[in-house]
C-alpha cells in the first residue's frame, strides 16, 4: 500500500517543479511568485514567456524558501524548463522535480555515489530513484540503509 500511494504522489506530481536559491520578498503574494518566475524563464533561461502555470507559490514561510511550480503541459512547458536548467549552471537558483519524500530520501543517498562516479569519469545519472553508472543499475534501500545493484 505504501509503495503504491508513493506511486500515485509522484504521478501526481509529475508537472510540478521546485525552484531554490530565489530569495523571499516582504509581502509576497503567489501572484508575485509567478511573475518573478515568469522574468526567471525569460531572462535567466532565455525562453519565450509564454508558459502556462496551474498554481506558483512558496512552500513554507521562511525567507529562503522554495518556490514550487505547476505546469499546465508537461510535455511542452515542463520539459522545456528542465533542458534550460543548465543556464543557471553558477548561479544561486536551481531548479529539480517534485518527487515524493521516499524519493527525495533515495537519491540524497545516491548523489554521493554520483559525485564519485563521475570523479571518476564514469558515466553516470540519476533517473528518478535509480542510480546508471556505466550501464549498471543502483538503488538505495531505505530499510538496509544501503545502495544495492539492480539486474
Amino acid at each position: 500500500m505504501e509503495r503504491k500511494a508513493d506511486d500515485l504522489e509522484n504521478r501526481s506530481n509529475r508537472n510540478n517543479f521546485i525552484l531554490y536559491g530565489l530569495e523571499r520578498n516582504e509581502g509576497e503574494t503567489s501572484e508575485d511568485c509567478e511573475g518573478i518566475l515568469q522574468d526567471l524563464i525569460t531572462d535567466k533561461l532565455e525562453m519565450a514567456g509564454d508558459i502556462v502555470f496551474d498554481r506558483v507559490h512558496r512552500l513554507n514561510g521562511k525567507a529562503d524558501s522554495p518556490l514550487i511550480a505547476r505546469c499546465a503541459s508537461y510535455k511542452v512547458d515542463k520539459l522545456q524548463i528542465l533542458r534550460a536548467k543548465r543556464k543557471l549552471h553558477g548561479s544561486q537558483i536551481s531548479i529539480g522535480d517534485d518527487f515524493s519524500r521516499r524519493v527525495r530520501e533515495i537519491r540524497r543517498n545516491l548523489v554521493p555515489r554520483l559525485k564519485q562516479a563521475r570523479d571518476e569519469q564514469k558515466k553516470a545519472t540519476l533517473t528518478f530513484d535509480h542510480l546508471y553508472i556505466e550501464g549498471k543499475k543502483f538503488t538505495f534501500d531505505l530499510q538496509k540503509n544501503t545502495v544495492i545493484e539492480m539486474r
